[in-house]
């Protein structure tokens, strides 16, 4: 079977891409659907996929994973009634909300139950909230509002007393109250043109979505989301999500500690290409200032005969390790790692203690690497961002350094070491502005909190919190200057 050509029309056609492991999922679906109809070889079924958009979609129907469950990542629809409709409602008299892919209807009917809760069934005077999604076996489902427990993760006993009815087989039925107050449309993300009624929109939802695509599909279906989003209108994703997509089409507004996309009048969303401007920015190099942190320590790597021998496990392997790489014994600390990583794969913080000491050791790319694998595999983890931070800064690469300090404040929007490195950055590519507000910014922080808590496991402080705030202190006066 040729897979490769069922993949190039899958992704030519609505985006999804197959890889690796997901290669199963495709090869099972063609065979299903293959079977279904008495198709004689896989050539044929391609040929038929290619002339027939309603076998098209019955694979397509197979093909899309649709977990997921009501009330997920919460936060999203608690700023979402209690700031993001309070700020459109004082502009305009009605606003729409969609669901971008949005499945057997769990998150819009999880915003209907929102909207209900906070501002009683009189919301649907100025509000309208739409669910659409590209596989139509699941618009079905969504339209009957029927659920298992499996939807209901964490899921509040007495909102589920309220709005929905216990059925015989032990499942839940929503009430039509909520089910009427979602319309839902049939939506491939990859389309060139979005229907009218799917337009004009004031909140996206488009959470979890764009897993299935590769990076140039994730930047095409971003980009047509915000044209059809109104001018100070919100596209809300995934908190793993959020930052991967700041490629200069919308801006960022932090509401009660999350991100959430926002349209600017001043944001071009036309149909021409767009440039992030972190892409343009004046990479002209600086001689760089003693770093706040030390991560120019470079020590010989013992040859393999000389390290010390594997060990068993126990609890305090890590805290070994960690004692070894402080006192510069580097070979002995990548060893003991090295069988603690054996010992537990998903064991990430073994993960961030090894990149530490490679930028240590001045391997870099293996350095790189490894965070790489941690960020991958760990996406919430703050220190891999920083780390790869660190490596960037080490080869003058502020537009590198820029993205991953972004990542990490993302993650933790008080680490006062990722803001100070991003201020460098800043200074370094020339901009003064915002320089001058990431150094305001470390150093208030440093004045309410610990200058220990810098987010890495193993670099010492090199200096106190006086040398810092004076640092900080130079160049604010250096900056108002100027700006």
């Amino acid at each position: 079977m040729d897979l490769d050509a069922f993949n190039n029309l899958i992704i030519n056609k609505c985006g999804l891409f197959f890889e690796n492991e997901r290669l199963l999922t495709l090869t099972e679906a063609i065979n299903k659907r293959m079977l279904t109809i008495n198709s004689q070889s896989s050539k044929d079924y391609l040929q038929i996929l290619q002339s027939d958009s309603s076998e098209f979609n019955e694979l397509i129907n197979l093909l899309t994973v649709n977990e997921t469950y009501f009330f997920r990542e919460s936060q999203h629809l608690k700023i979402l009634t209690d700031s993001i409709v309070p700020e459109l409602l004082s502009k305009k008299p009605f606003i729409k909300i969609m669901s971008a892919g949005c499945s057997t209807g769990q998150e819009p009917y999880s915003i209907v139950i929102s909207m209900y809760e906070k501002y009683g069934s009189g919301f649907k005077k100025f509000c309208s909230i739409i669910g659409a999604d590209i596989d139509s076996s699941t618009l079905k489902k969504a339209k009957i509002g029927k659920y298992n427990r499996e939807s209901f993760r964490n899921f509040d006993d007495d909102l589920k007393k309220k709005y929905f009815d216990e059925t015989n087989d032990g499942c839940h039925q929503l009430k039509n109250s909520v089910i009427d107050a979602v319309d839902f449309h049939m939506l491939n993300l990859q389309s060139p043109v979005y229907p009218d009624n799917l337009k004009d929109i004031d909140v996206i939802f488009y959470r979890n979505v764009s897993i299935y695509f590769q990076s140039d599909t994730k930047k095409e279906i971003f980009k047509k989301l915000s044209q059809i989003l109104n001018n100070e209108g919100f596209l809300i994703l995934s908190s793993t999500e959020t930052f991967f997509h700041n490629i200069g089409i919308l801006s960022l507004k932090e509401i009660n500690g999350l991100f959430i996309y926002h349209k600017n009048t001043d944001i071009v969303t036309d149909t021409s290409p767009c440039t992030n401007p972190i892409e343009i920015v004046d990479r002209r190099k600086h001689n760089r200032k003693s770093l706040p942190v030390q991560t120019k320590e470079i020590a010989p790597r013992l040859p393999k005969t000389q390290r010390i021998e594997r060990r068993t496990i126990t609890p305090n392997l890590f805290e070994e390790a960690l004692a070894l790489g402080m006192d510069k014994k580097y070979d002995q600390a990548l060893s003991a790692i090295d069988t603690l990583i054996n010992s537990n794969k998903t064991f990430y913080k073994a993960y961030t203690l090894k990149t530490s000491i490679l930028i240590n050791l001045n391997c870099l790319k293996e350095a790189k690497d490894t965070a790489l694998f941690i960020v991958k595999n760990d996406p919430l983890n703050i220190e891999a961002y920083i780390l790869l931070g660190l490596i960037a800064r080490i080869e003058q690469d502020d537009l590198s350094i820029i993205k991953r300090m972004k990542e990490a404040l993302y993650l933790k929007p008080n680490n006062w070491l990722a803001h100070f490195y991003l201020a460098e950055a800043h200074l370094n590519s020339g901009e003064k502005i915002e320089a001058y507000k990431e150094y305001k910014i470390v150093l208030k922080l440093l004045e309410t909190g610990s200058i220990i808590d810098h987010g890495l496991t193993m670099f010492p402080m090199s200096g106190s919190i006086e040398q810092l705030q004076h640092l900080c202190r130079n160049n604010l006066s250096r900056l108002e200057k100027i700006v």
